[in-house]
């Protein structure tokens, strides 16, 4: 079934709609409710800022509060639909801009008037095929962004690791998608590549744990909220980053204790 349906913003006093915590298909409907339908202005923290058809200002803080989120799993989702190319997002220290990708596509339609004017069934078919016209572009492009994700993941792996896995591979992909539908993101699975070859990428007994069933397996997120030791990562800026994990002795109470300093350089 395909088609339009006109959905009023007063769904919003709704106490359907209200009930916390919002899904993901909530979510992103709140999302196409609130950006403006229209040029104008907005008024966002003691400033006024000129807002394009599509855009909103608002903060994480406010979405999280909205949808009855955490502010992580707000900024997980961001980056999820950016990923997707259904959002365009710009951050500052001041506010978060969000941008409906192709807004027009949600918004204009033809209008009641000319629905009712041309009413012959050669007209029906027309806007039919351009419906089914639509649902092809959007299902070619899901399936595109849906690949594009695994090559800069194995992309980044083979370049920490000096490894060859290829994007191709199902096992793989199936690892990456799991790991997806728990929120997590791009910056998640490169911060594991970081943990882990930084742990295990001069360890002989451990270096063939670099891999992805290893890696993306259900232990992702304990890697993830690992800390750090030893090795290299690479900066904000492009600098190399390396990490040393020297063991210091001192005497405390008769016993002598392991304290771990950890030092950064950029080389």
């Amino acid at each position: 079934m395909a088609g339009w349906i006109s959905l009023h913003r007063s769904i919003w006093e709704n106490w359907v709609w209200q009930d916390k915590p919002f899904s993901k298909g909530q979510a992103w409907i709140d999302i196409l409710l609130m950006v403006n339908y229209e040029r104008g202005k907005a008024y966002f923290r003691d400033a006024v800022y000129d807002v394009e058809r599509g855009q909103k200002i608002t903060s994480e803080l406010k979405l999280a509060d909205r949808w009855g989120w955490s502010r992580t799993k707000v900024r997980r989702f961001l980056n999820d639909l950016e990923m997707e190319q259904m959002l365009i997002v710009k951050r500052d220290n001041r506010k978060t801009v969000i941008e409906v990708a192709n807004y027009s596509k949600y918004q204009d339609t033809n209008t009641t008037e000319n629905t009712s004017e041309n009413t012959t069934d050669d007209t029906a078919d027309v806007q039919q095929k351009n419906i089914n016209n639509n649902i092809n572009k959007d299902n070619k492009l899901n399936k595109v962004n849906k690949n594009n994700i695994y090559s800069p993941i194995i992309d980044y792996l083979n370049l920490k690791c000096n490894t060859k896995y290829k994007t191709s591979s199902a096992k793989t992909k199936s690892l990456i998608d799991a790991r997806i539908k728990e929120d997590f993101t791009l910056d998640d699975f490169k911060k594991v590549i970081d943990v882990k070859s930084a742990e295990w990428l001069n360890d002989e007994k451990m270096v063939k744990f670099l891999r992805p069933e290893t890696l993306f397996s259900n232990k992702f997120e304990s890697y993830l909220n690992q800390q750090q030791k030893g090795g290299e990562t690479i900066g904000k800026y492009g600098n190399r980053i390396k990490f040393s994990v020297p063991k210091v002795e001192r005497e405390d109470n008769g016993k002598s204790l392991d304290e771990e300093i950890t030092e950064l350089e950029l080389i």
